[in-house]
């Protein structure tokens, strides 16, 4: 953004935002919403602080993961409705703006979308995207059908990740709906959907250039050499971690006595660690699963632009 000569919002250069899991949020924030990027970053690190009751920084995160504990997502809730009541002037207000009437937030004419799965559906099944904009004639709606999904919808689904929150509950007639974060079911990165999405929404033959950002592979995987090898989490590389964090306590103990709060957190997590090593491999492995997922669909992806001739459109 800071390339463009006016530095203008996301929303007044993009024609199409979209992302899952809090990709979705930044999507929201940056499309739904309208905002400049800075701001969009000041709004996220202060739902990331609500979201995780503040305990991302002081090692309490890991606890609630080896005990199989969720974060309150009635904390979350309250948040997202504060935020979404602050933007548009109603906490209720639709992910897909009512033909008749204006919408409160200023986004120009940029189309956003986020991912959610049904917590019940198979894996491997296409995520539902939940639109800001009238949804393409050979598309499928989530269940149930008809159902106007609020902003705040679309936010606490896509943020839903079942190893941190509880589903999202959409009552239906007599039915309850659940949806969790797309990710869970293989859509961590959503570029292929964000091409897809595109060429329904502006033709087939229209001219694509794509901006994807997100974690991936090569950052995480370090010294291993392939992924077959990087999907399994050893015992030795475990202690390893282990390791680690007995010399940073160490190093920090001799360097600054003062600071004790740092020691209480490196200690917590290297006990979490040595006491549930099972739950921990399962934890890692599936971290390097997302991490894999994600450079796949860029492979992908950026084949898909290559085939086209059109290699420098596609950038991550």
């Amino acid at each position: 953004m800071k390339q463009l000569q006016a530095n203008p919002k996301p929303c007044q250069v993009f024609d199409l935002i979209c992302g899952s899991s809090t990709g979705g949020l930044i999507a929201i924030l940056l499309g739904r919403f309208g905002l400049s990027c800075d701001d969009a970053i000041a709004v996220y690190q202060e739902i990331g602080t609500t979201m995780f009751d503040g305990e991302a920084d002081n090692g309490k995160i890991w606890g609630h993961i080896i005990h199989g504990e969720q974060f309150s997502s009635s904390t979350l809730e309250k948040k997202l409705e504060e935020l979404i009541e602050k933007y548009t002037g109603s906490k209720d207000t639709l992910f897909r703006p009512p033909a008749d009437a204006s919408d409160a937030a200023i986004h120009d004419q940029t189309r956003t979308f986020v991912t959610v799965v049904s917590k019940i559906g198979a894996a491997g099944t296409d995520a539902y995207r939940i639109r800001s904009y009238p949804t393409p004639p050979s598309e499928v709606e989530p269940s149930p059908y008809g159902h106007k999904w609020t902003i705040f919808e679309g936010a606490r689904g896509t943020c839903a990740a079942p190893l941190y929150f509880s589903p999202l509950r959409i009552l239906g007639g007599n039915s309850v709906y659940l949806f969790q974060d797309a990710g869970s079911s293989g859509f961590n990165n959503p570029a292929k959907i964000a091409v897809s999405e595109a060429e329904q929404v502006f033709g087939a033959n229209a001219t694509i250039a794509l901006v994807s950002l997100g974690t991936g592979l090569k950052s995480l995987m370090g010294h291993w050499k392939d992924l077959k090898q990087a999907r399994t989490v050893t015992d030795d590389q475990i202690n390893s971690v282990v390791d680690q964090i007995e010399n940073a306590e160490k190093t920090h103990k001799q360097n600054d006595k003062k600071r004790f709060s740092i020691f209480k957190k490196f200690e917590r997590t290297r006990k979490n660690i040595q006491n549930s090593p099972e739950l921990v491999r399962r934890i890692a492995t599936q971290l390097l699963e997302v991490a894999t997922d994600t450079e796949t669909v860029h492979s992908q992806v950026h084949e898909q632009f290559k085939r086209r001739g059109q290699g420098t459109n596609y950038s991550r």
